[in-house]
C-alpha cells in the first residue's frame, strides 16, 4: 500500500450540525477542502455520537491548511453585523 498521497487532517471546529455547516460553507468559498464529521448522526441523535449531546459535529481540514481555516474561524466568531460591507 502506497502512502505517499496520504493527507493528514486536523480538527478545527466542534460545535452543532447548524454551525458546521456554515463554517464548512465558509471554507468552501476560500478554497479550504473540509469535512464535516458525524454530519448525519449529530443532527439527528446527538446523544449517540457525544455523551451528553454536547457539540456533536466537527469539521476537519487537511493539516496544510489548519492554520489558515482556524484564522478565518477566527475572524467569522468575531465578526459583527457593522462589519458587513454592503
Amino acid at each position: 500500500m502506497n502512502h505517499e498521497n496520504r493527507t493528514d487532517f486536523t480538527e478545527v471546529f466542534n460545535g452543532d450540525y447548524w454551525q458546521g455547516a456554515l463554517i464548512q460553507q465558509l471554507l468552501a468559498e476560500h478554497e479550504i477542502q473540509s469535512f464535516l464529521r458525524n454530519a448525519l448522526m449529530g443532527s439527528l441523535e446527538p446523544f449517540a455520537v457525544v455523551a451528553g449531546g454536547a457539540n456533536p459535529v466537527s469539521i476537519v481540514v487537511p493539516t496544510d491548511n489548519y492554520e489558515s481555516a482556524r484564522s478565518l474561524i477566527k475572524e467569522y466568531n468575531e465578526a459583527t453585523p457593522e462589519d458587513e460591507q454592503p
